[in-house]
């Protein structure tokens, strides 16, 4: 899947370079799949309530809905937490990580980030931000909090198996009246691939549809000119955060 013409015709894709976050990609996909199914659910969801009509706060339960997903379907998976309550090393506070997956003998700890991207922009600042955020957010965990009534055994696994695992998601717009966006999106995959090269990048690409902007509450739908026309993910294990 290295060239922009092998993309054209798919609808998503998780690219796992080396294997990497192989234990992800099923729960990565069906993001992908839960994504393309709300877009096909229009008109019966309005546009503006899609997940990705508007920002980070609607990323975490689709996250959500496609870990369970995966539960339902394998029942040793693991069981997925949101908003997972967690100890800050610099604050000495309480704060939450946006997702949790729990089994016997893993804990994996997911932060996701969004943030949206012009597909004619040059540019991909915004994805380095958040995914700076993400990291900080996850090394600042004192993961020792998490445990309690812990065996030594246990304690060895979870030191050996889990994983802190930032997600970051670019919502790519455009205008409306941009007719070369497929293309453009696919290049902007590729410019995210470059700048990534040994992380797990997933993508997916819908039909435009409008999007939830700043200061628009006096817009009627037919006079957004924003539109949404794909997402695409940048999955990293994070390490640096001892376990225990």
């Amino acid at each position: 899947m290295n060239g922009i013409n092998e993309n054209i015709n798919q609808q998503y894709d998780v690219i796992s370079p080396g294997n990497v976050l192989k234990s992800f990609k099923p729960l990565i996909s069906e993001v992908c799949e839960l994504i393309l199914a709300y877009r096909q659910m229009v008109p019966v969801i309005p546009e503006l309530c899609l997940p990705t009509a508007t920002k980070e706060i609607a990323f975490t339960p689709i996250l959500f809905q496609a870990a369970n997903n995966i539960r339902i379907k394998n029942a040793n998976s693991f069981w997925p937490v949101s908003e997972v309550t967690v100890l800050r090393k610099s604050l000495k506070a309480k704060g939450r990580i946006d997702l949790g997956l729990f089994s016997k003998r893993h804990i994996s700890l997911i932060e996701c980030k969004v943030t949206r991207v012009k597909v004619k922009s040059k540019d991909i600042a915004s994805v380095r931000s958040a995914m700076e955020n993400a990291e900080k957010q996850l090394l600042d965990v004192n993961l020792k909090n998490l445990f309690f009534k812990t065996t030594d055994e246990q304690l060895r696994n979870y030191r050996k198996h889990n994983k802190l695992v930032s997600i970051v998601t670019a919502n790519i717009t455009t205008d409306v009246n941009n007719n070369k966006a497929d293309e453009q999106f696919f290049s902007k995959l590729q410019q995210v691939r470059n700048e990534y090269p040994s992380y797990m990048i997933a993508w997916v690409k819908y039909e435009p549809h409008r999007i939830n902007q700043k200061n628009d509450g006096s817009l009627l739908p037919n006079e957004r000119t924003l539109r949404s026309i794909g997402q695409i993910m940048v999955i990293r294990e994070v390490f640096g955060n001892k376990w225990g």
